[in-house]
């Protein structure tokens, strides 16, 4: 079994002692990782991790929780990426596990990864063109649209290497620059059904979700019209990139040395 991380905040021990008895319940081994508090982000911090410009059709910008998660999903890569073992597996703190998610993850883990990303939830079903099965009930293909989430994801070594690397400064939330999958050029697939989902509190106690709400625009006019901007923005960007999309692993371990085994990431938006 790859291993298995959690991200979790040192305040927020009841999340801490929920997901270690939904692991410890699955028979599952695992580590936690100190989630970046974005109370304690200085403005160098700030400075230092966001990128000058917001991109142009943007919903708003980027929150300081968003930044603190983004930082927080960062340690976890650079912690896979130091590591010996081809991929991981990692969570958010706020997770359920389908009953069969520690047989998936054993089986996932005994395959080689063809992915640099692979989620594990989707907040709705989403039609994947190169599906395969990997059970009678589950299968794994790249999505047409990725969800916008890292509840959990597994994550193939070189690829947490590159994308810790490359993702630095950052303009969009973590959920959302993932899913601009033209800007850091991963080959992210989906397994569905998902095997892990939200548990109820989700929402309710998400910091990140507060202050995203609390970002937005108070005149639902501009709400919408900004909404519509960045939903054209990203249909446009999709169907002009979608032949350079990656659908096989773009980094490849050759150790010492990763190997980019795909063009560049595209790194500008075009205009709506």
């Amino acid at each position: 079994m790859w291993p298995v991380y959690f991200i979790n905040l040192d305040h927020a021990s009841e999340r801490r002692n929920r997901s270690t008895a939904l692991f410890r319940d699955a028979g599952l081994e695992f580590r936690r990782i100190a989630a970046c508090d974005w109370r304690s982000l200085s403005a160098t911090d700030l400075s230092s991790s966001v990128a000058r410009a917001t991109p142009r059709f943007a919903k708003g910008r980027i929150t300081p929780p968003e930044v603190a998660c983004f930082l927080s999903h960062m340690r976890a890569w650079e912690t896979i990426a130091a590591g010996t073992a081809p991929a991981a597996f990692v969570f958010e703190d706020d997770f359920a596990l389908q009953p069969d998610a520690a047989r998936l993850m054993a089986d996932l883990s005994g395959q080689p990864p063809t992915w640099d990303m692979l989620k594990l939830f989707t907040n709705k079903p989403r039609t994947m063109g190169d599906a395969v099965l990997l059970d009678a009930v589950h299968c794994l293909g790249t999505p047409d649209i990725l969800p916008p989430t890292t509840l959990a994801y597994a994550i193939t070594r070189p690829a947490a290497a590159a994308l810790a690397r490359r993702s630095m400064p950052f303009s969009r939330p973590i959920d959302l620059y993932l899913k601009h999958w033209w800007e850091h050029g991963a080959a992210i697939k989906l397994v569905q059904p998902s095997i892990v989902v939200p548990r109820d509190e989700h929402l309710a106690s998400s910091a990140i979700e507060r202050a995203r709400r609390n970002a937005t625009d108070a005149n639902p006019v501009a709400r919408f019209l900004r909404n519509a901007a960045y939903q054209l923005s990203f249909r446009v960007s999709s169907s002009l990139y979608a032949s350079s999309r990656a659908t096989e692993a773009r980094w490849v371990d050759d150790s010492p040395r990763i190997v980019d085994v795909c063009p560049p990431a595209v790194t500008q938006e075009p205009r709506p």
